[in-house]
């Protein structure tokens, strides 16, 4: 008979789980699967030993398959007569913050898109895993009064000579279409079964082996001595592992310069060992890397632009929080950038650098690696899946200040953001309309920038007519640096533009498609033996009907458009 103390220390702990139990038992999880309309919120029971918190990436059955989801709420409500058990956990650590989360709702709500489509950006690359069907022969022989049809005769001679598991993607693509129709008919008969499995990540960190010296320096340079003659190439590769300022050497170098039988004898005489070491694959390891490029000297415009970010990274209650940097081309907006973001990291904060495409990030990242070696990360859709998957992983891990990247650059998991950067914020780049969801870069800034407190900078020379409006209604701080600078500091004048009227040269007689002044300045630099550069607005045929002799151009008389 057990003793009343255990029986009270029994009865203690079942109160407590049941306690826990009725406290939160379910998770509402965002499932990653088309569904109707926007609601892919499914409740699932945890199970007593799953430690679930609000952004993990979970296993979660649907149906007969696998299939990813992101835990978004914990409740005691159970909204259904039944619920599924959740099957594990993708990573131990939730991926998903609760800015993250929060910003994933507003996503869905303001672009009418799925939860988990919303999310999706936010995950690590090659986290988004599909489920596969496999095709199992269960018996070869059909049953005495099933009848087949050729097609599934065939594709049961096909599975016999298989003797395994078939994928059925891949069958359908060898084979034809008809495939899974007859698959329907050979699981109804009970001779093939269907399974759905869930494919891992297609991309993982990249570990290559280290050879290491496991024995003293001393007595490693004895065995040198005894091999200099009979093992020569031994001898260099132990002696090179034995220098005092040796440097960690890949295993695959080794072998490539001193033979694979100078390792092998190393390793097997326990003189040296392979050491695995994750490798990070990062698109800035032949950038700089040393001392930080000094700041420039400011020219006035542009320390009065830098004093009102840094006023607003100071005070936390300063209103507006959005700038637009108004700068003509060449006036300095990138050196305002590098200051406001060297002040913000003097903060302890960190920062995020949007540029229009990812064809300009080698540009920025030169600049910004050289004002700030070690120190800036790239994700952008041009960098190979191992890349971006190191990359990803390290700014999860907090190790860069500064996160430069195209449109979806937003999404990075930046911790302690303080600041945000669109470059050439007018550009129609920014704006995602291929593929769910679909965003705008410079909105999806401005919401996460109200999350988080950061400080949005707007930089273009010709703003978007919807920042340009918010700016004259003080809904954003405009900075103006209205002049060029040359790398001195002098200001370099604008060029003088002139607007021709094509009728006007019409009326005059000129026919060319080059207005006179044109011819005139042209010959102009001509003769001083230079170059121009003509630039076309359109390529292929006139997209009007104009009269050559007075401009008048036809028109629907309904909508009033050119022919």
């Amino acid at each position: 008979m057990p003793s009343m103390q255990s029986q009270a220390a029994v009865i203690a702990l079942g109160e407590s789980l049941g306690a826990a139990i009725r406290e939160l038992p379910y998770a509402d999880v965002a499932v990653d699967v088309p569904t109707e309309g926007r609601d892919d919120l499914f409740t699932y029971s945890i199970p007593l030993d799953m430690e679930v918190e609000l952004g993990h990436l979970v296993r979660v059955p649907f149906g007969p398959r696998t299939v990813h989801g992101v835990v978004v709420r914990l409740t005691a409500d159970l909204r259904v007569d039944y619920t599924k058990p959740l099957l594990g956990l993708v990573r131990p650590e939730p991926l998903l913050t609760p800015v993250q989360m929060e910003l994933a709702r507003w996503i869905s709500e303001y672009y009418r898109t799925t939860l988990f489509d919303a999310m999706a950006p936010m995950l690590p690359p090659g986290f988004r895993a599909r489920t596969q069907t496999t095709l199992r022969l269960l018996s070869d022989t059909p049953p005495p009064d099933t009848e087949l049809t050729p097609a599934q005769g065939r594709l049961l001679a096909y599975l016999r000579r298989r003797r395994g598991a078939v994928k059925l993607a891949p069958l359908v693509r060898q084979i034809g279409s008809w495939v899974p129709r007859a698959v329907q008919g050979l699981a109804q008969a009970g001779l093939v079964e269907e399974r759905w499995e869930w494919e891992g990540p297609r991309v993982g960190p990249q570990v290559r082996d280290y050879l290491e010296l496991s024995s003293p320096p001393a007595e490693a340079l004895e065995w040198v001595e005894r091999w200099e003659k009979r093992a020569p190439r031994r001898a260099a590769l132990l002696r090179r592992l034995a220098e005092p300022t040796a440097l960690p050497y890949m295993a695959s170098v080794a072998r490539r310069e001193y033979g694979a039988g100078a390792v092998t004898g190393l390793v097997t005489q326990q003189l040296a060992r392979l050491e695995p070491r994750r490798v990070e694959r990062s698109p800035l390891k032949n950038r700089t890397d040393g001392t930080p490029e000094p700041p420039l000297a400011p020219t006035e415009a542009q320390a009065e632009a830098l004093a009102q970010v840094r006023a607003a990274l100071d005070d936390p209650t300063q209103q507006p929080r959005t700038m637009l940097l108004n700068g003509v081309t060449g006036s300095g907006k990138t050196e305002v950038y590098l200051q406001a973001l060297a002040h913000c990291i003097v903060q302890g904060k960190r920062g995020i650098v949007l540029v229009p495409e990812h064809s300009l990030a080698p540009q920025a990242m030169d600049r910004f690696s050289a004002r700030f070696p070690g120190q800036v990360a790239v994700l952008h859709s041009g960098l190979t899946p191992g890349q971006q998957f190191d990359q990803w992983w390290r700014v999860w891990q907090g190790a860069y200040s500064v996160v430069i990247g195209s449109r979806s650059g937003i999404f990075a998991p930046q911790r302690d953001l303080g600041l945000v950067i669109l470059d050439e914020e007018h550009e129609w780049t920014y704006k995602q309309h291929d593929a769910t969801p679909r965003y705008h870069a410079r909105e999806v800034a401005l919401k996460l920038a109200g999350l988080t407190g950061a400080v949005v900078v707007l930089g273009s020379a010709t703003p978007d007519i919807a920042s340009f409006h918010n700016a004259r209604q003080a809904r954003y701080l405009r900075l103006d640096l209205p002049r060029r600078i040359e790398a001195a500091g002098n200001p370099i004048p604008l060029a003088d533009v002139q607007i021709v009227d094509m009728r006007q040269e019409l009326k005059q007689g000129n026919r060319s498609v080059f207005s006179q002044p044109l011819q005139e300045g042209l010959e102009r630099c001509l003769s001083n033996g230079r170059q121009a550069i003509l630039f076309l607005n359109r390529r292929g045929a006139a997209s009007v009907v104009q009269c050559r002799s007075c401009g008048f151009v036809l028109r629907c008389w309904r909508c009033a458009s050119p022919y």
